[in-house]
């Protein structure tokens, strides 16, 4: 991919996390959505993103890892104490950082419960580090609203780790992070059976 317009040139890691257990939509990362596993709509965007050098996925479930392999992602086993429910998502994305042999100097987290996110969104995100250099971070959100929507996040690895370090529980959530505006239909998240079904009817709606 021509990389050309880059300002610096930056690695940048894709981390997808993806924890078994789900109480609201059981099994929802690996149950079909049209053609494709759920998770598998991330994974593209990963892969399709101009940026992005390597992409993991996360997981404490071996379905969702087998299903990671089959669509050329990295699989990661998770510890189990970083795959609870209560668990924050920031120990889960620090140890995926920790566990790549090579350097990246930015970490975009892409939440595999936004299957309508396009690797442009992911961009966007990546974009305001690489020419905004007083943002260290950007978070997506979905028009009209202020916050983050999940579907993506971008930051600068070292912003990241000294951010946790100071004791800051939630920096994506912060003032330091930037926003990206998504349009509604592609800032979907599915957290419900309900969501899950609006999902079907939106892929339905696109192939008629």
């Amino acid at each position: 991919r021509d990389r050309s317009g880059l300002v610096h040139a930056m690695n940048v890691l894709g981390v997808i996390l993806a924890r078994g257990g789900s109480v609201r939509c059981p099994r929802k990362n690996v149950r079909m959505l049209g053609q494709h596993p759920l998770i598998a709509y991330t994974i593209n965007a990963a892969h399709e993103s101009m940026f992005i050098n390597e992409v993991v996925v996360s997981s404490d479930s071996d379905e969702i890892l087998d299903v990671a392999r089959s669509y050329r992602a990295k699989a990661l086993k998770r510890p189990a104490e970083m795959a609870t429910p209560e668990a924050e998502a920031y120990p889960a994305l620090m140890h995926a950082i920790a566990s790549r042999k090579n350097h990246y100097d930015i970490v975009c987290l892409l939440q595999p419960t936004s299957p309508f996110r396009i690797a442009c969104d992911a961009d966007c995100c990546i974009m305001g580090l690489l020419y905004r250099s007083a943002w260290p971070a950007f978070a997506s959100v979905t028009e009209g609203e202020i916050v983050p929507n999940g579907a993506c996040y971008a930051a600068h690895i070292g912003w990241l780790r000294e951010s946790l370090a100071m004791g800051t529980r939630r920096p994506f959530d912060g003032p330091a992070c930037g926003r990206y505006i998504m349009p509604r239909m592609r800032s979907l998240a599915i957290n419900t059976e309900e969501d899950f079904s609006a999902a079907e009817a939106i892929i339905m709606g696109m192939a008629a």
